[in-house]
């Protein structure tokens, strides 16, 4: 980055820092997911009457998935020392 000061450059590079990597407690994590997902059952329950039958499904379908996917992040997890679930 060229800076100017008073009319002339001065060749300088100025270095910031990235902020680190944002690293939630696990037990958090849990909670929030547990919360979205329940959120989104809810709104599949308050609306399904309105859904065709294939979007029931395919919704029904990811919300397995999800658990799944959520239940094998936590069983990786808990393989790793030091680390609460």
């Amino acid at each position: 980055m060229a800076l100017q000061d008073g009319g002339q450059t001065a060749d300088r590079v100025v270095e910031i820092p990235s902020p680190a990597p944002r690293i939630m407690p696990a037990a958090r994590w849990k909670v929030q997911s547990d919360m979205a997902i329940a959120e989104l059952q809810d709104a599949l329950t308050a609306n399904e009457g309105k859904l065709d039958t294939a979007t029931v499904r395919v919704v029904r379908e990811n919300l397995v998935i999800i658990d799944r996917a959520i239940g094998q992040a936590q069983r990786a997890l808990r393989r790793i020392p030091g680390i609460r679930t």
